[in-house]
């Protein structure tokens, strides 16, 4: 499942940007906003090329990530992450650090939402101290 249209924007907002995979992510199964509506990206997961429509989408729509495109950014931008699940508040917890030893907190009821809020934090962080990603 992807994140929002909303989401994205906000994320965007504030400085969130992942250009290996904008614009031009036309894998099956990824999810873009495109002319008021969500697309997902088609074609056979037999490696078989997708179509030019669904070309057309990833180029020009608004990539929406999913809790693997999220987890992957922090990856990819040294951040280091934990998660814990309370099954009793039923609600993901999350912690992450940056190699310079900043720590961002967040949660939320699936683990999409959790990701999301410490992409977030670490998005405005890097973004509020100019720091390049």
């Amino acid at each position: 499942m992807s994140i929002t249209k909303e989401m994205m924007e906000k994320l965007m907002s504030v400085g969130f940007r992942f250009e290996e995979f904008e614009g031009h992510l036309d894998s099956p199964g990824n999810v873009f906003f495109y002319n008021g509506v969500e697309h997902t990206i088609d074609g056979a997961w037999d490696g078989s090329p997708v179509g030019d429509e669904d070309k057309k989408i990833a180029r020009e729509g608004l990539w929406l990530p999913d809790t693997d495109h999220l987890m992957l950014w922090l990856e990819w931008h040294d951040i280091s992450v934990n998660i814990s699940y309370s099954s009793k508040d039923r609600y993901f917890h999350g912690d992450a650090k940056t190699e310079d030893g900043k720590t961002f907190e967040g949660g939320g009821p699936d683990l999409q939402m959790c990701l999301y809020k410490l992409v977030l934090k670490v998005s405005r962080y890097l973004k509020e101290n100019n720091i390049q990603y």
